[in-house]
C-alpha cells in the first residue's frame, strides 16, 4: 500500500486538467454621449448568446457540418452565437425636422444575426449572417425618444425624415491571425494580432484590414475578442473558452466601403442628398476583465468621416460590454 500511494497520486497529476468551456449571455451598450456628442452612429444596443466551445466531437452534428462547408480547415474548438440589436443613426442637430445640408440622414436598423466562429492557437475565423430592416420598422426613433427622455437630452424631431423601411441582408467574414506574442513584466504578455474583415450586402458593403496590440493576463485564452465593428468592440463569444483574465488594448483599422445604406439608403425628398466616404479608418481604446461567472469591458472608438459632405472630420463613441457566464 505504502508504494502504491505514490503511484496513484504521480497517476493523477499526469492527467490533463478539464478546460474551460462556459456559453454565456452578454449585453453591449454604444453611445457617442461617452465621448460628449450626438451625431453620425449615435448608440446601439446589442444583446447576444454565445454558445461554448466544443470540440469536433463535442459540437452538434449540425454545427461540425457547417464548420467543415466553411472554407479553412483549422480548428481547435468551435462556437455559435446569436445576437439581437437596434443601431441608431442621427445627424448632429436632432431638435430640427430636417438634417441640414452637410448633415447625414436619421436611419435605425433592426436585426437578428447568427454566427459561427472557428479557433485555433494562433487563428480564429468567424462567419455571420445578418438580416433585418431599416427604417421607421426598425423603431429607432421610439428607441432614441427612450433614452432621451430618460437622460434628459433633447428630444429628436427628425425622425420622419428617416431612411425607408428597407429589409436588409448582410453576409460578414472575420479572421484573425498571431503576428507575435512574448513574454512581458509584470507576469502581463504583450501581443499584436491582424484582424481582417469583408461584409457583402445591402446594409453595409466593404473590405477592411486592422492591427491590434493587447497587453494583459491569459491572451492564449481571449485570443479575437477585440475588433473594431460596432457592437463587437469586445466579442464575449471569443472568450468562452477561458476561465479568467484582463488586457488593455488598442488598435487601428482601414477600410474601403463600397455601399452604406444607412446613407444611400431611399429618403424624402426634401431631405438633402449625402455621399458616401469609401476610404474610412477607426482606433479602438479599450479594457477587458473577466472572471468564471462575469466579465466586463470599456471601450472608446474614434473613426474618420462615414460621408462626404460632413462638418467633423472625425467622430466616436464609447462602448459597455457586460456579460454572464453560466454554469
Amino acid at each position: 500500500m505504502t508504494k502504491t500511494l505514490p503511484a496513484v497520486l504521480l497517476a493523477l497529476a499526469a492527467m490533463p486538467a478539464q478546460s474551460y468551456s462556459a456559453p454565456s449571455w452578454s449585453l453591449t451598450i454604444d453611445n457617442d454621449g461617452a465621448v460628449g456628442s450626438d451625431r453620425d452612429y449615435s448608440s446601439g444596443l446589442f444583446l447576444g448568446y454565445h454558445s461554448a466551445h466544443w470540440s469536433a466531437s463535442q459540437a452538434p452534428d449540425w454545427v461540425v457540418t457547417l464548420s467543415d462547408w466553411l472554407p479553412g480547415t483549422d480548428r481547435q474548438s468551435i462556437a455559435t452565437s446569436f445576437r439581437l440589436g437596434q443601431m441608431i443613426w442621427t445627424p448632429e442637430h436632432i431638435e430640427e425636422p430636417l438634417p441640414r445640408p452637410g448633415e447625414r440622414p436619421y436611419a435605425g436598423l433592426l436585426f437578428l444575426e447568427g454566427g459561427l466562429a472557428r479557433y485555433a492557437e494562433d487563428r480564429a475565423d468567424r462567419y455571420q449572417i445578418v438580416t433585418g430592416t431599416v427604417g421607421p420598422n426598425a423603431l429607432a426613433e421610439e428607441g432614441q425618444r427612450f433614452i432621451h427622455f430618460l437622460i434628459g437630452s433633447d428630444e429628436p424631431m427628425g425622425w420622419d425624415s428617416q431612411i425607408e423601411n428597407q429589409l436588409i441582408l448582410n453576409l460578414d467574414y472575420r479572421g484573425d491571425r498571431r503576428l507575435a506574442q512574448s513574454p512581458g513584466d509584470w507576469g502581463r504578455t504583450p501581443e499584436i494580432s491582424t484582424s481582417g474583415r469583408m461584409r457583402l450586402g445591402n446594409f453595409q458593403s466593404e473590405a477592411a484590414i486592422g492591427t491590434l496590440f493587447r497587453w494583459g493576463e491569459n491572451l492564449g485564452g481571449s485570443f479575437a475578442s477585440a475588433g473594431f465593428q460596432p457592437g463587437q468592440l469586445v466579442d464575449a463569444g471569443a472568450l468562452g473558452g477561458s476561465a479568467q483574465g484582463q488586457f488593455l488594448y488598442t488598435g487601428v483599422e482601414a477600410r474601403y466601403r463600397f455601399y452604406d445604406i444607412t446613407i444611400e439608403g431611399d429618403r424624402p425628398d426634401d431631405v438633402p442628398d449625402t455621399t458616401r466616404e469609401a476610404l474610412q479608418g477607426s482606433v479602438v481604446l479599450g479594457y477587458v476583465y473577466y472572471q468564471p461567472r462575469w466579465g466586463v469591458s470599456v471601450t472608446f472608438e474614434a473613426h474618420s468621416r462615414a460621408y462626404k459632405e460632413a462638418d467633423h472630420n472625425v467622430d466616436g463613441y464609447g462602448s459597455v460590454t457586460l456579460f454572464w457566464r453560466l454554469p
